[in-house]
């Protein structure tokens, strides 16, 4: 996208080193997101790189992501894919799991 890791490190206020770990895959593997929140994330992006978003903008656009994965049980996929954890566990973030 044409952004230094260190761009991109002070744009999201997260370190240069945790940003080459996720480019490097170290961070972050293993999550699969469905098509549409590719393009989300991908739109945000692109958005923060032609300087069509402000710091102002990160916060409200990362919640609107977050929730579009909260919905899609991501987490919560991802939390039964990495731990031995009850069938009815609810503590991905406001799981959908029926508890019942």
């Amino acid at each position: 996208m044409g952004m230094k890791q260190k761009q991109i490190s002070e744009v999201l206020d997260i370190t240069q080193p945790a940003v080459s770990q996720y480019i490097s895959d170290k961070r972050g593997h293993g999550i699969k997101f469905d098509p549409e929140v590719q393009d989300m994330i991908k739109e945000f992006a692109n958005d923060l790189v032609k300087g069509n978003a402000t710091q102002m903008d990160i916060i409200p656009k990362m919640c609107e992501i977050c929730k579009k994965i909260k919905a899609e049980e991501v987490v919560c996929q991802l939390h039964k894919d990495k731990d031995n954890i009850p069938i009815n566990c609810n503590a991905c973030m406001g799981s959908n799991i029926d508890t019942s």
